[in-house]
């Protein structure tokens, strides 16, 4: 009987299985009849078929967000984004639907739903359908009349509410079902209410159905219910519906799309070698496949971040994540031998003989050394809502808080990445990582540094005899994770540097007796001026706060003298002030951020060196951005400080009524518009200084747009002047500097123009 479940129930399942398997394989005249071995020995009851992934695609469904289209459950893979229903979609809609069609009819012994981690339905229904028999030669090819398919339940699984885990991880549904159709129907009901799910929408990231291809002379339909059997599964169920754990989601959702065809090929490569009695050869290809599992991983976790950054426009870091897994991926094939275990022109010799390939520790250790950044942690959690199957869980998904806090500038760092499930099949062999208790776990290595060339040695003279050679070649390496190591190594030791402390000095290969403080700020200020140059953002970030932490607490903590402070200072600022000009507006922000931080460091600010080179005049038309970061940063300081007496500070009022006056002459229409509120602000102190320097209004055009407004805002000062208005003491209080100008913006009519 073709409708009758295949169970096994008798205690001998693990040698039925393994009698399956290799009868499913057995070579006829070159060709493989596992589907004629299978039809024939339904009548065993003992005997388990082998399911296959069938293929579907949607050809209806109640709404679609932009950019999750439901055609996204056709695939599996690394980068899929999944399903989800529409924002713009009733909120009186509290069932979405989802149509699948087969590619051809079958019958489905295993079902999979991999759910998001906030999206989630309260409830999915699930439905086998096929066409009405008297409508079935009436059907024109390509075209589907919903209304004619006959669906009839099968079940319903519930889903986990998911807040136990702070919506971090998705459940993985797994369900036995034994049922004939070439249509599937998927029912979501409701909505778990949460912080994340403003828009009451569903999501299903991935969907799997695994069956058997039935042949078109199988067109026989069920016709009751009571032959369609529906649970979900268990441990103990996993035996009533086998499959290959190549098709499972935990494997085509997170592994590398290129190594699951080369573990697959492995797999049959391994099936015939037993075959051969070649059991050295099958023992390589079992250790190969598990490594290449592993690091099949690490290309996804690669390819996602790569997909991540150009989705960002950050091309430098997706060019950079593309040449970091070509490498990785040549020297894991390399590594393994993956081209001679295929052998595509033929046995080879050196398969078969032990000791020519290395061991699995042996292996293990050489891909080890191939990982840059850490490998992500696997986990797992049972669902405590689910009342009747333990949803397998991964951690480390992003919720849209974190997709907030990583958005405007995307720092690119760790990109979210749901590690592999934790599988428990029998048949496979377990890759699970456990912590070993002899030693810690590898960390991992980065790539040795590049040789530092004779000029560059010329120039890091200081830096190596202060911190030593394997430090300073970090920092001048041309690998962006090298040099972003050495910077933590240099706040390492800025942080935990005492004076006259051998220890600090001797751990970083340093001189034999510790250095002074002086020649420490040297030696990082050097290399502070070389890494700021950088143009990669994640070295430039990592250099902005070890510069912070140089100049601020450095200094502070060990009282540099002010002489050898500003020399550092006139070194590193002018990089700095060329940075806040750059065209990437992250680096932009952050270089005036450090700017501004630095200038309100009072032992910094006294030395006048940031003041100085803020109000220093425009000599000639500089690039806009930088115009405008400049101008801004110095009505920063205007608003701040307010006017100084010395001469030196750079904050004069006469300083800054001629870098306003030559503001007015850039090209950006954003400078000259700060640059006019700063003329206004500065002509309530200082009538007869600004118009000093400023044409006279007779000879000004009355075309001059610009220069006209300004005047007619001289005018109404001048009359607030005369009529004595309150605000004028004020102001005047607090541009002699006898007050703060926090009250400045309150108190001064700083027009729009």
């Amino acid at each position: 009987d073709l409708h009758r479940r295949f169970v096994c129930t008798q205690r001998n399942f693990l040698r039925d299985l393994a009698v399956n398997n290799w009868i499913c394989r057995i070579k006829t005249t070159g060709t493989t009849t596992k589907r004629n071995l299978n039809r024939s020995n339904t009548a065993n009851p003992n005997f388990q078929i082998m399911l296959e992934r069938i293929q579907f695609r949607v050809i209806s469904t109640t709404s679609e967000e932009t950019g999750f289209p439901s055609s996204e459950l056709e695939r599996h893979g690394p980068t899929i984004n999944g399903w989800k229903s529409s924002k713009a979609a009733s909120p009186s809609l509290s069932q979405h639907e989802l149509i699948l069609q087969l590619e051809s009819k079958a019958r489905l012994g295993h079902i999979q739903l991999l759910a998001h981690q906030y999206l989630i339905p309260e409830k999915i229904e699930l439905y086998i359908g096929e066409y009405l028999q008297e409508n079935v030669d009436s059907n024109e090819p390509g075209k589907v009349d919903l209304e004619k398919i006959h669906f009839i339940l099968l079940g319903h699984v519930t889903m986990s509410t998911n807040q136990s885990t702070g919506f971090k991880a998705r459940e993985l549904k797994s369900i036995s079902v034994d049922c004939k159709g070439a249509f599937m129907k998927l029912l979501l009901h409701g909505d778990y209410p949460n912080k994340y799910n403003r828009h009451h929408q569903v999501a299903l990231v991935a969907l799997n159905l695994l069956g058997e291809k039935l042949d078109d002379d199988d067109d026989e339909m069920t016709k009751s219910a009571s032959l369609i059997t529906f649970e979900e599964m268990n441990q103990s169920d996993r035996d009533k519906s086998l499959f290959s754990p190549f098709d499972d989601l935990a494997f085509t959702m997170y592994i590398d799309t290129e190594v699951q065809q080369l573990v697959r090929k492995m797999d049959l490569k391994k099936q015939e070698a037993v075959l051969d009695e070649r059991f050295d050869y099958a023992s390589k290809l079992k250790s190969t496949m598990e490594l290449l599992r592993k690091s099949g991983e690490m290309l996804a976790k690669y390819q996602l971040e790569k997909q991540i950054a150009a989705n960002r426009e950050d091309f430098q870091r997706a060019k950079e994540k593309k040449v970091q897994m070509d490498t990785y991926r040549e020297n894991l094939y390399k590594t393994l031998r993956v081209k001679e275990l295929l052998e595509p022109n033929g046995r080879l010799t050196e398969n078969d003989e032990p000791g020519k390939i290395l061991g699995v520790a042996g292996m293990t250790r050489s891909v080890t050394e191939l990982s840059i950044p850490s490998q992500p942690s696997i986990s797992a959690a049972s669902t405590p809502e689910s009342n009747t199957t333990s949803g397998r869980f991964s951690s480390r998904l992003t919720t849209p808080d974190e997709e907030k806090k990583e958005s405007g500038y995307y720092s690119n760092d760790e990109p979210k990445f749901p590690p592999v499930f934790v599988k428990k099949r029998k048949p496979v062999v377990s890759v699970e990582r456990e912590p070993r208790e002899e030693k810690p776990p590898p960390q991992p290595v980065c790539p040795k540094p590049s040789n530092m060339s004779d000029r560059a040695r010329r120039y890091a003279a200081l830096p190596i005899q202060v911190f030593g050679e394997a430090l300073v070649e970090k920092i001048f390496s041309k690998n962006f994770a090298v040099k972003e190591d050495g910077l933590r190594c240099l706040q390492r030791l800025l942080s935990d540097y005492r004076r006259g402390d051998k220890t600090i000095s001797m751990s970083f290969i340093c001189s034999a007796e510790s250095d002074p403080p002086s020649k420490i700020f040297r030696a990082a200020s050097l290399l502070l001026q070389r890494t700021i140059k950088d143009t990669i953002f994640s070295v430039f970030n990592l250099t902005i706060e070890t510069l912070i932490l140089l100049m601020d607490d450095f200094t502070k903590k060990h009282r540099l003298a002010a002489s050898e402070l500003s020399q550092g200072l006139e070194r590193i600022l002018p990089e700095l002030l060329s940075k806040s000009g750059d065209i990437a507006l992250g680096k932009n922000k952050v270089a005036v951020g450090c700017i501004l931080r630095l200038q309100a460091v009072p032992h910094i600010r006294s030395l006048h060196v940031i003041s100085g080179n803020l109000t220093k005049p425009f000599d000639v038309p500089v690039h806009p951005r930088l115009a405008q970061s400049k101008t801004e940063m110095v009505e920063e300081l205007l608003g701040k400080y307010g006017l100084s007496a010395d001469k030196t500070s750079g904050m004069t009022a006469r300083d800054y009524v001629e870098f306003s006056v030559s503001a007015l002459n850039q090209p950006s229409d954003g400078v000259r518009r700060v640059a006019e509120r700063i003329i206004i602000v500065l002509y309530h102190t200082h009538p007869k200084l600004v118009r000093q320097y400023l044409p006279l209004e007779e000879d000004v055009s009355p075309k001059n747009i610009q220069y006209r407004q300004i005047f007619q805002q001289f005018d109404k000062i001048d009359k607030e002047r005369k009529d004595g208005g309150p605000n004028f003491t004020a102001i005047m209080k607090d541009l002699k500097g006898c007050g703060t100008m926090s009250s400045m913006a309150s108190s001064v009519y700083i027009p729009k123009m």
